[in-house]
């Protein structure tokens, strides 16, 4: 992603379609304002958001569909299912059927703590969601939405004298997960996912 639009690349980084708010059919009121996430689902539908909006593409570029006025999107994610896609907010977590853009199923998960310093969130292969704060604390819910678990990673398990500051980007991989931060280039390492 950039912040004119999204560029799809082939493995040797050639670029193989742009899609920006001119050539794609979005109305001059939702151009695109500092695409912040991009998530691709299993069926190739690209979802994007920026500092305000939530779009949905064809694998072909074609617009799908917009959602305008989110309050503060951080991050976006597509189920491993393909069924659905979860944006992150300031205000919570929606999660939106990927079968019906239209009147998709909405649910507002408000139960965390805090939205005010979440920074990611990630899918593994059941669905269960994660989210990441900026200090190291870890939420995971089911697809449903339903809490179980809450984990703090206070540090590095490969450097144990490094801090755990700023946490920013999640991912899962063969059951475990890991983290990267601002202050640093490492993923750290923190479990298997259970």
């Amino acid at each position: 992603a950039h912040n004119a639009g999204i560029t799809k690349m082939n493995r040797a980084g050639r670029p193989l379609l742009d899609i920006n708010s001119i050539h794609h059919g979005l109305p001059p009121e939702t151009a695109f304002t500092n695409v912040k996430d991009v998530a691709v689902d299993k069926n190739g539908l690209i979802h994007a958001i920026d500092s305000r909006n939530w779009y949905s593409f064809d694998p072909s570029g074609r617009t799908l569909i917009w959602a305008e006025h989110l309050q503060g999107p951080i991050s976006i994610e597509a189920s491993k299912s393909g069924s659905f896609v979860y944006i992150l907010s300031r205000d919570g977590i929606r999660q939106i059927d990927n079968l019906n853009h239209v009147n998709g199923n909405e649910i507002w998960f408000r139960n965390l703590e805090t939205y005010s310093n979440a920074t990611d969130i990630t899918v593994d292969n059941n669905d269960n969601i994660y989210v990441l704060y900026e200090n190291g604390l870890i939420e995971k819910f089911d697809s449903s939405g339903n809490f179980i678990s809450r984990f703090l990673v206070e540090r590095n398990i490969y450097n144990p004298r490094a801090s755990f500051l700023d946490a920013k980007n999640i991912a899962i991989g063969n059951d475990v997960v890991f983290i990267s931060t601002t202050d640093s280039t490492e993923v750290w390492d923190c479990g298997i996912v259970s």
